[in-house]
């Protein structure tokens, strides 16, 4: 185990930190206004990089939609469309 591991740094810089992000409904809402009208699929909170993002899955017809968004902010970071 190095420094950083036997004091902890390396697991406080993974964790997210919830007091300033935007909630779950929010965070659909916003996803549905970017990617239009479906219905929820799934949906992440994750952390890559020192960044905390939404991770929403939406389904509308047969077509599926991942919208990634800033869990601060709720900009969206990336749309991702599969036909």
């Amino acid at each position: 185990m190095d420094a950083d591991e036997k004091n902890g740094t390396a697991k406080n810089n993974e964790a997210i930190a919830f007091d300033n992000i935007i909630s779950l409904d929010s965070a659909v809402n916003k996803a549905k206004d970017a990617a239009g009208d479906g219905s929820l699929n799934g949906w992440s909170l994750e952390k890559d990089d020192g960044r905390t993002y939404w991770e929403i899955s939406l389904k509308d017809g047969n077509n599926n939609v991942a919208v990634k968004l800033d869990a601060n902010s709720g900009q969206v970071i990336e749309k991702d469309e599969d036909d």
